[in-house]
């Protein structure tokens, strides 16, 4: 993702905390995150000639029956008419309910569209400078920039090893850190903990073809020498971290909900670095993530029709 770049008072700590927008939203944000909504939703939206949406642009079907949980007899098939609609309600919702809204489009949205609508959200998020973004489907608090982009970045490296039971298990233990990440501030630092050492856990067991416990002496020992090993875990600084957070400290989860973004980057970071130099050193065998391709064009909704038909 291609973060915008920061300007002259950003640069110089001259803008407003960005802890004013943690809380709360402020015109431009909601402004700028309705704008998303117009150029990513409402800009897709195809109709037919009868007037029924294609199944390609289901999301609004979603809206009306799941999230604001509305009569489908009453879902009028010419979306356009129904944007005022949405904006008044849109502009009413409290700050967290629209951070909810961007949630649930993102886990319904195919993986094409639901990439874009990812990186469409952060560079708002980013640019009105708040402590959140969206990945994997969760709206989470970042420690920094390069965490977020670290833990985004191995999200999609992990999902590409497709078929390869340990990466697709860290990446679910990835996520369960992400969800417990998103219970803030009520997150269960425990869990989110015990998700993040066993995500790494299990990324040791993959580049060393041997099985790591980390609640055994021996499983203790090889995740030593694993995060120890500076042909895989590089650099020096992050290697000695890894090794305080999972291995000489491993029931010390954070003491506060401040320090858990950066606990999950930190995990973050340290799987990048094993996969990405054992590839290296030709250990392991790398799927890199490819590029997902847009669905094809169906601008008048004739492939897959919601309902009716055209009798």
């Amino acid at each position: 993702m291609i973060m915008s770049q920061k300007l002259f008072s950003e640069r110089n700590c001259l803008a407003p905390d960005s802890s004013a927008q943690a809380g709360v939203m402020d015109e431009k944000l909601r402004n700028s995150l309705w704008n998303t909504i117009l150029s990513r939703l409402f800009g897709k939206v195809g109709a037919n000639q009868y007037g029924e949406i294609s199944q390609d642009y289901h999301i609004f079907i979603n809206l009306q029956r799941n999230f604001f949980k509305l009569p489908m007899d009453e879902l009028e098939k010419h979306l356009g008419s129904r944007r005022e609609w949405y904006k008044d309600v849109f502009f009413a919702m409290e700050w967290w309910q629209v951070y909810d809204l961007f949630e649930f489009v993102a886990r319904r949205m195919i993986p094409f569209d639901a990439q874009e609508w990812e990186r469409d959200t952060n560079l708002v998020l980013e640019a009105e400078r708040t402590p959140y973004r969206l990945v994997a489907g969760s709206v989470v608090p970042c420690a920094d920039d390069a965490s977020f982009e670290s833990l985004r970045d191995v999200v999609r490296l992990l999902d590409a090893q497709q078929g390869m039971d340990l990466p697709a298990a860290a990446c679910s233990e990835l996520k369960s850190a992400l969800a417990a990440l998103a219970l803030r501030p009520e997150a269960d630092l425990k869990a989110l903990f015990a998700s993040c050492s066993k995500s790494v856990e299990l990324i040791c067991s993959y580049v060393s073809s041997a099985p790591v416990d980390g609640d055994s002496p021996e499983g203790v020992q090889l995740l030593t020498r694993v995060l120890n090993d500076a042909d895989v875990c590089r650099p020096e600084w992050l290697r000695m971290a890894a090794l305080q957070a999972f291995v000489y400290a491993p029931l010390s989860e954070p003491a506060d909900v401040e320090d858990a973004p950066a606990l999950v980057g930190l995990a973050s970071i340290v799987i990048g670095s094993l996969l990405r130099h054992s590839a290296r050193l030709g250990r392991i065998e790398l799927a890199l993530p490819q590029a997902l391709r847009p669905s094809v064009p169906d601008p008048w909704g004739e492939r897959h029709l919601v309902s009716g038909s055209r009798d």
